[in-house]
């Protein structure tokens, strides 16, 4: 039997996705690691080495990852692309409104302004 080339993809498309249904787990661990090498040049053993030097919990606040499907975010320097720690959400999002870093004594400026009126 002679397939086309568009056949053979939507049979290879068909096959990977009954796959990926059947082997939940594995297909999330194999995106993981592709994502941590592809976005942060990190693979996985070097995540979890991260993790456990902070003790499973975010560099910044130091709370845990509460859901066991959600993982704390690699904080990484845009400009050099170099890891720097693990973070929850709530800490990375924060980090990156403050510029990484660049605002956080203005920030802080601001908020002992108001401290000091009190």
């Amino acid at each position: 039997m002679n397939l086309s080339p568009i056949q053979v993809r939507q049979r290879n498309k068909i096959s990977v996705q009954k796959w990926r249904k059947n082997n939940p787990e594995k297909y999330i661990a194999a995106a993981r690691k592709s994502t941590l090498k592809y976005l942060y040049k990190i693979s996985l053993e070097e995540y979890t080495r991260l993790l456990k030097q902070q003790n499973g919990v975010c560099a910044i606040c130091k709370l845990p990852q509460v859901d066991k499907r959600k993982y704390l975010c690699v904080d990484h320097d845009h400009k050099t692309g170099k890891v720097r720690g693990l973070l929850c959400n709530l800490c990375n999002v924060g980090l990156g409104a403050f510029k990484d870093g660049s605002l956080f004594k203005e920030a802080e400026q601001y908020v002992n302004s108001f401290n000091k009126s009190t």
